[in-house]
This record gives structure tokens, C-alpha cells and sequence, in this order.
């Protein structure tokens, strides 16, 4: 059975964490990634966007910052509300903090994985 996913994220530097960290590992279980962009769009837009992919019954995230709200289930609940329903709670994803200390948490991971394995290789010389 063919699978396909949407991750609609806010804005470009989402596109390019996701693209590169998110997208490969959900390649292995999906046929077809597609990462969208949602900021400039309108409201209308983002909710024909996401009628369409439920219609294909594909599966979705939609990805938002928590900003300004005091916390998570407030965020999810607001940005349900203001697609009116169309976004399904358990497909829609709250982001504690900025896309930037992601890239930099991902970097790390990739340093210490890459110092790790040079030490290992060391030990078995």
C-alpha cells in the first residue's frame, strides 16, 4: 500500500530542519515526504491544504512553534480551534523552542557521535 506524509511547518528554517533531520527517517516508512510551508499562506489555504490530505488519506503533522502561550495544550487547542477542526489533535505538534537551538542540538549530537566513534575506533587499534 503506497504511504505518503505531510509536515506542514512554519516557515523556511522548519523546512530545512525538517528536510534534513526529519524527512530521511520517515522515508524508511513512507513512500512520499512532502514538507510544506504554511506561514504565508492564508487560513483558507492551510485548511483546503489539509481537507486534501485527509481526502487521500495520507497521513499529516502540522508542526507549530509554542511562541507566547503559556503551554502546550493551550497552543494545540488554539491552533485546532483556528483551523476549525480540521487539524486532528493527535497530528498536531507543538515546538517548546526556536528551530535554531534545534540545528544547534542536532549538531551537537552529530559531534559527540562522530567524537564517540572516533574513540572507539581508537580503543579497538
Amino acid at each position: 500500500m503506497y504511504r505518503r506524509i505531510d509536515l506542514l511547518v512554519e516557515g523556511r528554517d522548519d523546512r530545512e530542519f525538517f528536510s534534513a533531520v526529519v524527512k530521511p527517517i520517515l522515508e524508511r516508512q513512507y513512500e512520499y515526504v512532502q514538507i510544506k510551508e504554511y506561514a504565508t499562506d492564508t487560513l483558507e489555504k492551510r485548511m483546503n491544504y489539509i481537507k486534501s490530505i485527509r481526502a487521500m488519506e495520507a497521513d499529516y503533522l502540522f508542526v507549530t512553534d509554542i511562541n507566547a502561550s503559556p503551554c502546550i495544550t493551550e497552543k494545540k487547542e488554539r491552533t485546532i480551534s483556528q483551523h476549525k477542526g480540521r487539524l486532528d489533535v493527535d497530528h498536531t505538534i507543538v515546538v517548546r523552542s526556536e528551530i535554531e537551538s534545534w540545528y544547534l542540538a542536532v549538531w551537537t549530537i552529530e559531534l559527540a557521535g562522530s567524537l564517540i566513534s572516533r574513540v572507539c575506533l581508537r580503543l579497538m587499534m
